[in-house]
């Protein structure tokens, strides 16, 4: 049994009206997420385990304006195995007051992950599937969402381009914007 804790940051731009009808004092540019759990296997199974919470900050949000109190902790589980020539890993994240307060938020996914023998690539693909208490409050019905990319391990670090998208319409969406367009993303992560 391992214990780990770590810090994820991204910068952001909500697009909130910060003038006229309806606007809020949101000045949100970025997003820190603080995580820490335990994970082991179970003996003799080769399955692996992981448990641990997550806090979502969101440093100039303005918790007094409507929908700007994006702050929420989530708790996680997971179970993953690998097969040899492929691994698979799932799990389940709940949060009870997700974001914006919208109620019980119930996240399930699959990921499987295949070693490529070029360069050392790997593939992965995820899907899963967000329940959200409260829809109207977050903006989005519940939805599916997946994911396909090919990583590489290069020193401490990992290069990551992948293929994202959801089964919501452009109408589902946040009131019609393209924040659930597909898309491709490039990350880069280390571990120390």
């Amino acid at each position: 049994v391992g214990f780990y804790a770590g810090v994820w940051a991204s910068n952001l731009d909500f697009a909130e009206p910060t003038v006229g009808p309806g606007s809020v004092n949101d000045e949100a540019t970025m997003e820190l997420d603080f995580y820490g759990g335990f994970s082991g296997e179970i003996p003799n199974t080769g399955i692996g385990w992981d448990v641990g919470g997550l806090y979502y900050y969101y440093p100039g949000s303005d918790p007094g304006a409507f929908a700007s109190d994006y702050d929420y902790f989530e708790v996680y589980g997971s179970l993953s195995y690998d097969f040899g020539k492929f691994n698979v890993d799932g799990g389940v994240n709940y949060s009870p007051d997700y974001f914006a307060q919208s109620g019980d938020g119930v996240y399930v996914y699959g990921d499987v992950g295949v070693p490529l023998p070029v360069a050392g690539l790997n593939l992965a693909g995820h899907v899963g599937h967000q329940w959200i208490k409260k829809n109207s409050v977050f903006g989005t019905p519940d939805y599916t969402d997946w994911k396909i990319g090919v990583s590489k391990d290069i020193s401490k670090f990992t290069f990551d381009v992948s293929y994202v998208d959801t089964d919501m319409s452009k109408s589902e969406c946040f009131g019609g914007s393209n924040w659930c367009d597909a898309t491709a993303i490039f990350t880069v992560s280390a571990s120390f």
